[in-house]
C-alpha cells in the first residue's frame, strides 16, 4: 500500500493560461495541480477518480513568499475534507507547497478576480519532497 493524493492535474495549456493570467511573483513556480482529496491509502486499481465539470480560479492569495490561487470545483471551494480547492501558483527558496492550505484558509486575504476555466486531468499522484 502506498499513500498519495487524488489530484486535479492541469493540462500543459491550462498552466500556460494560467502563468499568463498570474504571472508568478517567487522563483519557484508551481501551478501544476488542484489537491482533491489528501492522504488516500492505495493498492492498484483501487481508487476511484473524481470526474469534475468545472474546475475554475475564482481568487487570488499572496503573502510576502508564496502565492496560491483559490479554486471552485463544480461550483464549490471546499473540498470534501474542508479545506479550500487551491493551486499553489509560486513560492520562494525555503516555502513547501502545503503552506498554500493555511493561506488558502484565510478568506480575509482573498482578492476575485475574473474566472478562468482549467483543463484537469484527474490522477492519483504521491508527494515528493
Amino acid at each position: 500500500m502506498s499513500q498519495g493524493y487524488i489530484a486535479l492535474n492541469l493540462t500543459e495549456a491550462s498552466k500556460q493560461a494560467v502563468l499568463k493570467a498570474f504571472p508568478p511573483k517567487f522563483e519557484e513556480v508551481r501551478a501544476d495541480h488542484v489537491t482533491f482529496e489528501f492522504g488516500v491509502t492505495t493498492q492498484p486499481g483501487d481508487t476511484t477518480l473524481p470526474l469534475p465539470g468545472v474546475v475554475e480560479v475564482v481568487a487570488y492569495v499572496c503573502d510576502s513568499s508564496l502565492e496560491a490561487l483559490i479554486v471552485s470545483v463544480d461550483g464549490a471551494t471546499a473540498r470534501p475534507d474542508g479545506s479550500v480547492f487551491h493551486l499553489t501558483l509560486s513560492r520562494s527558496a525555503g516555502r513547501k507547497s502545503f503552506e498554500s492550505n493555511a493561506l488558502a484558509q484565510n478568506k480575509a486575504l482573498w482578492q476575485s478576480v475574473v474566472a478562468l476555466k482549467l483543463d484537469v486531468v484527474a490522477a492519483l499522484n504521491y508527494s515528493s519532497t
